[in-house]
């Protein structure tokens, strides 16, 4: 699984609950990262379907447990959420696009759509974070 690779799926038994934005925001920064090295045939597929879930990253479960629970309410919370569910429907474009052998045309949704997405998630979760933070 995708684990092994870089550590960045959620793991029920592992998952503490705490807020770790700084954590988060480096996480979807190596999903880029490990995508790109996919389409480029430098990785092989371990488990990067599972990207199509929501929940597959650490951020993806605590938003659908605690995070929901203490800030589900927010504004802040339910920008976060989409610009995450954004996310990881561009991720799962890509990966679905890599797997059909189009390689090309996932490194550029990588380097627009995947970008554009991953800034706009960074900046929510920064939103977020000042709000748990009572900033």
């Amino acid at each position: 699984m995708f684990k092994g690779l870089i550590g960045l799926f959620a793991n029920k038994e592992e998952s503490s609950g705490k807020i770790n934005f700084q954590g988060w925001q480096g996480q979807y920064r190596q999903i880029k990262s490990a995508l790109i090295a996919y389409a480029a045939g430098d990785v092989k597929d371990d488990g990067f379907a599972a990207l199509s879930r929501e929940d597959s990253t650490e951020l993806g479960a605590w938003m659908r447990s605690e995070g929901k629970l203490a800030y589900g309410r927010t504004d802040e919370f339910a920008d976060l959420m989409e610009k995450q569910r954004q996310f990881h429907r561009t991720a799962a474009k890509i990966v679905a696009g890599i797997e059909k052998g189009e390689a090309v045309a996932a490194a550029k949704l990588i380097e627009q759509d995947l970008e554009r997405d991953a800034t706009r998630l960074i900046v929510a979760l920064s939103k977020m974070e000042r709000k748990a933070n009572g900033l």
